[in-house]
């Protein structure tokens, strides 16, 4: 699997390619690394989030057992395909750290979207702490993490 997801810092950015970015028109410095955006969309684990989702939803209401194990499922398999997805293709090493954000980041939406914390929480439960959480997430992580 191609490294696509791995967040790369401004001193290791992969070689630009010819000619001008899509965004800016001008052709991009290999000393820039990957930008405010670019960190963001690639810590949202949305393949994951898409995939929970649509599984959760033929889950009937009265399982909440396996609304859990498809949650957990769901927290594995992210990390087995951030892992090959941030690989290092010189050493074969992965991003843990990019990997522990997109994980982190998995845990709030699921928050956010109620699943497992919903049926374990039950009429207690709560959205606007996710909410609050996953904005706070999503702007701090990429001002605070900028590669390995």
């Amino acid at each position: 699997m191609h490294s696509f997801l791995r967040v790369n810092p401004p001193s290791t950015a992969p070689a630009p390619g010819p000619g001008p970015t899509p965004r800016s028109g001008a052709a991009p410095s290999a000393a820039s690394g990957d930008d405010f955006m670019e960190r963001l969309l690639k810590m949202i684990p949305g393949e994951i989030i898409a995939a929970y989702t649509a599984g959760a939803a033929a889950v009937p209401q009265d399982q909440s057992k396996w609304l859990i194990a498809w949650a957990l499922f769901c927290g594995a398999l992210l990390i087995v395909i951030r892992c090959q997805a941030t690989k290092d293709p010189a050493t074969g090493k992965c991003q843990k750290a990019a990997v522990a954000f997109s994980f982190v980041a998995f845990v709030i939406w699921l928050y956010v979207i109620g699943g497992p914390f919903q049926a374990i929480y039950g009429e207690s439960f709560e959205t606007w702490p996710g909410t609050l959480m996953a904005i706070g997430w999503t702007v701090l992580v990429p001002l605070v993490y900028k590669g390995e």
